[in-house]
């Protein structure tokens, strides 16, 4: 996949260069030549969750998935659920509840913690919390002692909003506050300190976008504003020169999805699978349940699309695993 990802590029190279800074220009999606890159290529789906939801978080730690929160079958209340998917086994298992009920969180790993910021959809919060995770071969007792402890909130409280890692820093970016408002700010956390920065302002503040690390930026996709319709934008931010930058756009308008790095590529999985490939946007292999409220997550090389609910009825926690050839 990694080889059809940079063939893709170089077909690309008439339209501008792989430059991680410069953005191409609009395309149309492309869907005639990714039907042929990824033909044959399907999604399957495996276990699914105890607890079916939506608007979860899941990040990767140790080889196994860890979904997080989200809401409930139906909407009606916010989740404590706190679960860990084995891909070896193909089993999930329950872990100690969250403090309180949390959906529309953001979430991320660093080292061998888990931390959840923020949420939830009716009344946006700054609170955040870190567990320390076990080894994958950790003993029934370790997993009974596990314990969620509050850090340092967040600077503002906000729901909807995503988080990356890249280098020892976790950035928090997007989301809505208390008065329904979608947030500009952004900011830098540092696990070891425990401290929080800000970081340069989003350019387009906007909420229930996608949030992940892309070739050591971290990138900020669709979403939308107000009761606007789901939004096409790609903006990516430099840690080190502390400057947003625009991408190419997506091929599809997006939100209420996930994305992650996967295969030398950037993809998004929801309503649509998107796959960028430095230089433009492609229209992946479809979920076999497409929905949205989705978290995704790659562990050893397979990407995970994680719960969820399809528009047509909600499913009952599916999960759903691509493996590329």
């Amino acid at each position: 996949m990694t080889h059809r990802l940079a063939c893709l590029a170089l077909a690309c190279l008439t339209v501008t260069a792989c430059d991680p800074l410069r953005s191409a220009p609009p395309v149309a999606p492309a869907e005639a030549s990714a039907a042929a890159t990824f033909a044959g290529q399907t999604w399957r789906e495996v276990a699914r969750m105890p607890a079916p939801r939506s608007h979860l978080s899941a990040v990767a730690l140790g080889g196994a998935v860890f979904a997080i929160g989200g809401l409930a079958r139906g909407g009606a209340a916010s989740s404590l659920a706190f679960e860990r998917y084995e891909p070896s086994t193909d089993t999930w298992i329950s872990l100690v509840a969250l403090p309180v009920g949390s959906d529309h969180s953001a979430a991320a790993a660093v080292g061998s913690s888990v931390f959840v910021f923020g949420g939830t959809f009716e009344q946006p919060s700054a609170r955040a919390y870190r567990i320390d995770v076990p080894p994958a071969n950790a003993e029934t007792a370790q997993l009974a002692a596990m314990r969620w402890r509050p850090i340092s909130p967040l600077p503002e409280p906000r729901a909807a909003a995503g988080a990356a890692v890249v280098g020892d820093r976790i950035y928090v970016v997007g989301g809505f506050d208390a008065t329904r408002r979608e947030l500009k700010t952004a900011y830098a956390y540092d696990p070891a300190a425990d401290a929080w920065r800000p970081i340069a302002d989003l350019p387009t503040p906007r909420q229930h976008l996608a949030v992940t690390d892309f070739h050591g930026q971290v990138c900020a996709l669709g979403g939308y504003v107000g009761s606007g319709p789901p939004l096409t934008i790609a903006e990516c931010y430099d840690p080190v020169a502390d400057r947003w930058s625009t991408r190419a756009p997506l091929a599809k308008p997006a939100s209420d999805f996930a994305a992650v790095s996967f295969q030398g590529g950037l993809w998004t999985v929801g309503d649509d699978v998107q796959v960028f490939d430095g230089a433009r946007w492609w229209i992946g292999p479809s979920l076999g349940t497409p929905r949205y409220g989705v978290a995704a997550a790659v562990v050893s090389g397979s990407l995970y699309a994680i719960g969820g609910a399809s528009r047509r009825p909600a499913p009952d926690g599916i999960v759903e695993r691509f493996d590329p050839r």
